[in-house]
């Protein structure tokens, strides 16, 4: 299935919105044992520091990469490299291993 470069966009978009949502998800009911104000301040400055260095970088490659597509239109998963999906893979296999290795304990 083929669709706009914007679409391609769109479904990245998409894609990380989720996995930050789920993040975010998990993160908060964890939290409550641990709210203090260092930790609300520390919490803010790790996102800061990985939304400037990290996930900013990766939103203005994969955005100047699909921009530069000659063609229109692309298969729908194009929207990622081949790196990211294997960081996208080990994400979620690190998370799924984690959580399993807890329910052990």
């Amino acid at each position: 299935m083929k669709v706009k470069r914007n679409t391609l966009l769109l479904l990245a978009c998409l894609v990380w919105s989720t996995a930050g949502f789920n993040i975010l998800r998990i993160g908060l009911t964890a939290y409550p044992s641990y709210w203090s104000l260092f930790n609300i301040l520390l919490s803010v400055l790790v996102f800061a520091v990985f939304q400037q260095f990290i996930f900013g970088k990766l939103v203005k490659k994969h955005t100047t990469r699909i921009h530069s597509y000659v063609e229109e239109r692309h298969f729908f998963l194009k929207f990622f490299d081949g790196k990211s999906f294997a960081i996208m893979a080990v994400m979620m296999c690190g998370g799924s291993g984690i959580k399993s290795r807890a329910k052990m304990v």
